[in-house]
């Protein structure tokens, strides 16, 4: 009877090892919610149609290099929607975008926006901040000329690639 209460035990400690180094070698990735980059427009020039179809594709564009980075949990925030239509455009709600974010359990609020000032002469602007502490902790901006996909696409993965620096973000806290 000994030898089998002693065998039970180790075959026990032998899959709770399994199971404790899985857990200990799981990164914990962060969450984030990217809202829908918004449009700042100051040409003159009017709305263009095709503006909406750019800023869905640099947003999933954003949401896919984050994934790639494999450090980011991407959190829908289709929950909140109603609320984010009552607070548009989030980049002048004063901070509302991170109790939005932490409703929905992101540590991370990604807010983007373009600054067009002509046909020519734009901007992308990207602003990371930490639910958890209510500070943003990355606001970045590049220029680009031409308002085309080709162009804000090639913005925001400049600013992925050579600007956010998001490997240095401090995991939030609990993580």
């Amino acid at each position: 009877m000994r030898q089998k209460l002693i065998s039970i035990f180790l075959i026990l400690v032998f899959f709770s090892s399994f199971q404790s180094a899985n857990v200990i070698g799981a990164e914990v990735k962060s969450k984030a919610v990217v809202f829908d980059f918004e449009i700042i427009d100051s040409s003159g020039e009017g709305e263009h149609p095709e503006h909406q179809q750019r800023i869905a594709l640099v947003t999933n564009l954003l949401k896919e290099l984050l994934i790639e980075t494999n450090s980011f949990e991407i959190v829908s925030w289709e929950p909140v929607e109603n609320l984010i239509e009552s607070r548009y455009p989030l980049h002048r709600c004063n901070g509302c975008e991170t109790s939005i974010a932490s409703q929905i359990g992101a540590d991370y609020a990604f807010l983007g926006r373009i600054n067009k000032v002509s046909t020519l002469i734009l901007a992308v602007a990207i602003t990371v901040t930490d639910t958890h502490r209510n500070v943003p902790v990355r606001a970045v901006r590049v220029g680009i000329r031409g308002d085309t996909d080709e162009a804000w696409s090639r913005g925001v993965r400049y600013i992925v690639k050579n600007k956010l620096n998001l490997e240095a973000l401090e995991k939030p806290a609990g993580q």
